[in-house]
């Protein structure tokens, strides 16, 4: 739950930050385009 709620705000505070900035349209399609990929790239986990 923690994880959740920790996502969404990160995200809130993106879309606002780029919307001050002027560059929502950017943002929101890096955003969509991030979310995509890391659902189906999850990275290289190695053994220490």
């Amino acid at each position: 739950m923690e994880v959740i709620l920790g996502s969404i705000l990160k995200i809130v505070l993106i879309l606002i930050t780029s919307y001050i900035l002027g560059i929502s349209r950017t943002s929101i399609v890096f955003l969509i385009t991030f979310i995509i990929f890391r659902s189906y790239i999850g990275g290289i986990h190695l053994g220490t």
